[in-house]
């Protein structure tokens, strides 16, 4: 009788736990959405118009709040930016649920799952007529897995700073996360893909960005390129960022 009470309370919690996060969860789309079972908090900024332009930003692996500060300087009329938290992780307006995971299985299949559905979901709500993912280091390995296993997700993607094979980066020591290079015959031929790498990255060696580039264009991406610049990891703080995203910004406005 008390093993049956034990494995009855067992399953109860069990259940609390995988719950909690669908039912507690209230998207607002100002700091919280529901994704894929997570409760998924955001910082929304910019005003919505008519034809929306929705910028999603995914941090890194070391925290939460990597994009807040980038995010407010980009929202704008017509321009909704969006820094989302990955699942275990906190920001500014809280945190998600879940726990953060190690870091072998830090982009694992649900993980780019519950970022995609969270992008999608976003994209929907604000009924965007365009949508640019922005990455950095592992945020930039989820969002590059995601656009072409969740293709069509977005229009445009800026990765900086990404593990594009994290295979061949960790020597199969992170056999429970995915990779971009995995997906590039899933990435729709229409997509920009701009990767961004610093020449004196002490974690990551350019070449796995100008591989991926080159996959992709293999596949017919073609409108995708690789941008070698004079930076450390966090390449997101250059001047070829601002460029580059601001030519995807501009790109809306041109009906491209």
């Amino acid at each position: 009788m008390y093993r049956f009470l034990v494995l009855v309370l067992s399953v109860i919690l069990v259940s609390a736990c995988q719950t909690t996060s669908q039912v507690n969860c209230v998207s607002d789309f100002k700091t919280r959405v529901a994704a894929n079972g997570h409760c998924l908090a955001v910082g929304v900024y910019g005003e919505s118009s008519d034809a929306n332009t929705l910028v999603v930003m995914v941090h890194g692996d070391t925290h939460g709040n990597q994009w807040a500060g980038t995010a407010t300087l980009w929202g704008a009329k017509g321009v909704i930016t969006v820094a989302l938290v990955r699942p275990g992780y906190c920001g500014p307006n809280g945190c998600s649920s879940g726990s953060k995971p190690d870091y072998k299985g830090s982009y694992s299949s649900r993980i780019v799952d519950t970022v995609a559905e969270g992008v999608k979901a976003l994209s929907a709500h604000y009924k965007a007529k365009r949508v640019i993912v922005v990455g950095r280091s592992g945020g930039s390995a989820i969002l590059g897995a995601a656009i072409g296993r969740h293709a069509p997700l977005a229009d445009a993607a800026l990765l900086t700073a990404c593990p594009y094979d994290v295979v061949r980066w960790k020597g199969g020591r992170w056999s429970g996360s995915l990779s971009p290079s995995s997906y590039t015959d899933d990435v729709p031929k229409t997509m920009k893909v701009i990767a961004i790498t610093g020449s004196h990255d002490t974690y990551l060696s350019p070449d796995l960005a100008k591989d991926y580039i080159a996959d992709l264009v293999k596949e017919g991406v073609t409108n995708s390129r690789f941008i070698l610049v004079n930076a450390g990891h966090g390449v997101d703080h250059t001047q070829e960022f601002n460029d580059a995203l601001t030519e995807l910004l501009k790109a809306r406005s041109a009906g491209s």
